[in-house]
């Protein structure tokens, strides 16, 4: 009975973090037919997508992104 109860109380604690955590930015690297690399970026919290073709147009998307949210919160 004891592991049911433990069972039950670690997935009551991970449905309450995936329900109250904060959403995070997805990076993810692929690879078109031709071998170039892709990075695939995405925002949960605007739904915001883009497909890049260097980790610099990573990091910049990634500060507009935080740059647009702060400026929304004024």
């Amino acid at each position: 009975m004891q592991t049911l109860t433990l069972k039950l109380r670690q997935f009551g604690q991970r449905i309450w973090k995936a329900l109250t955590s904060e959403p995070q930015l997805k990076v993810w690297q692929s690879k078109d037919h031709a071998g170039n690399v892709w990075y695939r970026v995405y925002d949960p919290k605007t739904g915001r997508t883009a497909c890049l073709a260097s980790e610099e147009e990573v990091r910049m998307w990634i500060e507009e992104s935080f740059y647009r949210l702060n400026m929304s919160d004024r």
